[in-house]
């Protein structure tokens, strides 16, 4: 038997259109993450009228999408390094569609706030998600490099930050 010759393993090129394959959905969604927090102060008129909602009920409809964010994104965190930000982050778009239908056709507060809700569990790791489905195929080499010139960024933010206080310092006279 002869031996083979096999090629070797190449990854594949990170080129635009995977990285706009990958980035603009998620972009998408992390975009609609800020369209439904503020949403309610938009339609809040309409809300009122159409419910007859008091000033502590709309504000707990409106808050439980922060409530349910904020408490869902250590466990969503874990399920993001688990199982990996595809397939969490496809099923929570889904679920973000849901809480979405069934606020839109909600007949009642609990409806408003069950939709409201499942928007807010949803949208929670939006941007973490979308981070890691971007950074995840980049090499090390080039994550090395991207950090590098980040710290460099960063120190040279730093530095003019700290350069200018003094020096705005120095030039105001004070008044007699």
């Amino acid at each position: 038997m002869a031996d083979r010759v096999t090629a070797p393993h190449r990854e594949p090129e990170l080129g635009i259109g995977m990285v706009a394959a990958i980035f603009l959905p998620l972009a998408g969604g992390y975009f609609l993450s800020f369209l439904y927090r503020s949403i309610n102060a938009m339609i809040a008129p309409n809300l009122v009228v159409e419910f007859d909602l008091s000033p502590s009920q709309l504000g707990f409809v409106t808050a439980i999408y922060f409530l349910s964010f904020g408490l869902s994104q250590l466990p969503l965190g874990v399920l993001l390094d688990h199982f990996g930000p595809a397939k969490v982050q496809s099923t929570l778009l889904a679920v973000a569609a849901a809480g979405a239908v069934l606020f839109s056709i909600g007949e009642s507060v609990a409806m408003l706030t069950l939709g409201r809700g499942l928007i807010g569990v949803a949208t929670a790791v939006g941007a973490p998600g979308c981070h890691l489905l971007v950074v995840i195929p980049i090499r090390v080499k080039q994550l090395n490099e991207s950090h590098t010139s980040f710290r460099q960024s960063s120190c040279q933010n730093a530095i003019r930050r700290v350069g200018t206080r003094p020096t705005r310092f120095r030039t105001i006279k004070p008044e007699r």
